[in-house]
């Protein structure tokens, strides 16, 4: 219903370590014959249904951030087996220049030369990001088990009511989510588990961008940004109503991190913590 023949591509965010339902994604997206994009950025080796996420739509993106499964401190890539979107995504970070050892992977220069920019990896970055990536299997199984270990201790508690998973498999376990009755339900719940020392918090610290001032008042770097600026862009409201259910979401859930290196006795701590909280707070 919200695709339109203004609509070039769609955007599947794999959210906080889970994939989403890339099924039906596609299934519209190839009807409708519109690109698919998935931010794995939050996902970095997890999976659907035995695909790694970022090489299931036409491009993948992923975030190597601090806060992400594996890190250089910063950064990010692309991925796509589109020759044409290769080199284009090759020029942009480089200038609009693209290297002969771009060439050599994709074949004849296809793209046409355009002004890019510099977002090139350094060196000892690129470094740091390969070492990291050697850990990245053994890290995602252990990242799984202690949230699949986590999740069977209290999916059997009564009424309880736990985030909705395409693929259990396929979700790296980089954190375990409970859903509340309402926000003040949740922050009660997070200050009880925080008293037990469980690494509890809301679904997410970073912006709201449908509640960001800026957003609301489409204030950028530059004041003819296209997309607040258009004749389209410009009869676009910004603000809560905007996206009722995910702020809804956000004030319901309960996120409790998970750690690759948990053992045994402290998954169930933290099992136990959780069974002991909800049945105080609920």
């Amino acid at each position: 219903r919200k695709i339109t023949p203004r609509t070039k591509a769609v955007i599947a965010v794999h959210l906080l370590g889970g994939p989403c339902d890339m099924e039906p994604i596609m299934e519209i997206a190839r009807k409708h014959k519109v690109a698919v994009l998935e931010d794995s950025a939050q996902c970095v080796g997890g999976s659907y249904r035995g695909r790694k996420l970022g090489s299931i739509g036409d491009v993948g993106i992923y975030s190597f951030q601090i806060n992400k499964t594996m890190t250089s401190g910063e950064g990010g890539a692309v991925v796509t087996s589109d020759p044409l979107i290769y080199q284009r995504a090759a020029r942009f970070h480089n200038m609009g220049t693209i290297h002969q050892l771009f060439l050599d992977r994709s074949g004849p220069d296809l793209a046409q030369t355009f002004a890019g920019e510099n977002f090139r990896m350094s060196e000892l970055t690129g470094a740091v990001l390969g070492a990291q990536l050697s850990k990245l299997d053994t890290m995602v199984a252990q990242l799984s088990a202690n949230g699949r270990a986590i999740y069977d201790g209290i999916k059997n508690l009564p009424g309880i009511r736990l985030r909705h998973r395409p693929d259990p498999d396929g979700d790296i376990g980089y954190a375990v989510f409970v859903e509340m009755k309402d926000k003040a339900m949740r922050d009660r719940c997070i200050s009880e588990l925080r008293k037990r020392k469980v690494p509890a918090g809301r679904m997410s610290g970073s912006v709201l961008l449908p509640i960001q001032e800026s957003v609301i008042n489409k204030r950028t770097r530059h004041p003819g940004w296209p997309s607040f600026n258009s004749p389209r862009g410009k009869k676009i409201k910004y603000g809560p109503e905007g996206c009722r259910q995910t702020l809804g979401v956000y004030d319901r859930f309960v996120q409790v991190r998970v750690g690759p290196k948990y053992t045994q006795r402290t998954n169930n701590y933290i099992i136990d913590s959780i069974r002991e909280v909800y049945n105080l707070v609920v």
